[in-house]
């Protein structure tokens, strides 16, 4: 919202909550098993280290200029996190307001024509998780400073069951079995049914990440975060047909109460699907954690088996989009402690954000609600809004609106690569 009234001589910095990832930032997702954890331990935990810091300069309006040796790779409305500065007041984490060139770029400080004296480190900073338990093709994320709330983030990339009798094809589609869970011993601890879980299914508790079966027969998870497949989401295809190599484009964006990933898995740009997960702005006053889950949902069918748009007798969705049968998604029961899993529907105009649907607004960015199988409204979700603008063949552009800062990436809503989208709101450039 625009700042009237009266006039404010404190220098204020752009809000730094949410964070966003692009392949801009020369990040791989490929068709490799492991490229997804591998992100999710920069994006989330790590970050991404910038190339070494040259000179920083901050002016009397709290603009601090940071110089590199080389191509820092970086966007506008990206948050970057500096230290080893020396005084210790430059440390900190910023909002980038201006990119110059290829080796600068402006940051949004408090700071009043500060003198640095000794030049730090620079990294992309992450959307502030923790990785809990690790182990060859798993990770459990839980957000830094977790309330009771904050779920455990379980990625799954194995390819067999603990005794090797059934085995995932190496060369088949990429996806990890995705779940939350509301409490974790170690990375395996996945069969406790009296902790909350996402999904669940209380008449085969373990769905969500068993593998059984092998080559094309087999059976692997239930909610699913493909990055590589052989054709685009809405083809008829199945899981048994080795994608291409190439590189995916994504945008990975939020904070540690929640985060989407909008990505490709073809390696054609734009056919992009949504993914996410965490908490959501409850409108129900319950003390069961209120989370959702946004995936490809597969439950129990084999590798070889194609998706049937016709009937969706398999229960596939994309989420947020297409048409009230697939744009479901899951989220926990909203009254029942680890009760099973229901489906989740937004209530939006359309089916088809991004289209143009309303172009009449200059910035058409609308907040998601949604309701529940059983009747219940829900709330709405965090950071991602529903597009009225057409966005077209976009990739990861970032967008100040007022003073209100978005990011935007296309995504394959009806079908065509690059027919619709979404919008991110980032926070308030102040």
């Amino acid at each position: 919202m625009p700042r009237m009234g009266f006039f404010m001589e404190i220098i204020m910095k752009a809000d730094t909550k949410v964070q966003f990832f692009s392949h801009k930032n020369g990040l791989s997702l490929d068709n490799r098993w492991g490229d997804l954890i591998n992100l999710l331990d920069s994006c989330l935990v790590n970050g991404v280290a910038l190339p070494t810091v040259t000179s920083i300069s901050i002016a009397d309006d709290g603009k601090m200029t940071v110089n590199f040796n080389a191509d820092h790779q970086c966007m506008l409305f990206q948050c970057i996190t500096l230290s080893a500065c020396k005084p210790d007041v430059i440390n900190g984490k910023y909002r980038i307001v201006g990119v110059p060139n290829t080796t600068q770029f402006i940051l949004s400080t408090d700071l009043i024509a500060q003198t640095v004296t000794t030049i730090g480190t620079a990294v992309l900073s992450p959307l502030g998780y923790d990785i809990i338990f690790s182990a060859n093709q798993k990770r459990v994320y839980r957000a830094k400073n977790p309330t009771a709330q904050h779920p455990f983030i379980r990625i799954d990339e194995s390819r067999a069951n603990a005794d090797g009798s059934s085995v995932y094809n190496d060369s088949y589609a990429k996806y990890g079995m995705v779940g939350l869970l509301a409490s974790m011993n170690n990375v395996d601890d996945i069969n406790n049914n009296t902790v909350q879980q996402l999904p669940f299914d209380s008449a085969n508790p373990t769905s969500n990440w068993d593998i059984k079966g092998s080559n094309g027969d087999c059976v692997r998870g239930w909610a699913r975060w493909y990055w590589a497949r052989a054709t685009n989401s809405y083809n008829s295809s199945s899981d048994a047909t080795a994608p291409s190599s190439g590189l995916r484009n994504f945008t990975l964006i939020g904070d540690s109460d929640a985060f989407y990933f909008l990505r490709t898995a073809t390696g054609a740009d734009n056919y992009k699907t949504l993914s996410g997960c965490g908490l959501f702005n409850s409108s129900l006053n319950s003390s069961i954690p209120q989370w959702f889950l946004l995936s490809s949902a597969f439950k129990n069918i084999t590798a070889s088996t194609g998706i049937d748009f016709s009937s969706n007798s398999i229960g596939y969705s994309t989420p947020l989009a297409y048409n009230e049968t697939f744009a479901k998604f899951l989220v926990t029961h909203p009254m029942t402690l680890n009760g099973n899993s229901i489906i989740g529907l937004p209530i939006i105009p359309n089916y088809v954000s991004g289209s143009g649907t309303f172009n009449a607004n200059s910035m058409s960015a609308l907040e998601i609600p949604f309701a529940d199988g059983l009747s219940y409204l829900r709330g709405t979700f965090k950071h991602i809004f529903y597009s009225g603008n057409a966005l077209g063949n976009i990739s990861t552009t970032p967008i100040l609106s007022d003073s209100s800062m978005y990011v935007s990436d296309a995504a394959m809503v009806n079908g065509t690569p690059g027919g619709g989208g979404f919008y991110f709101y980032l926070g308030e450039y102040l």
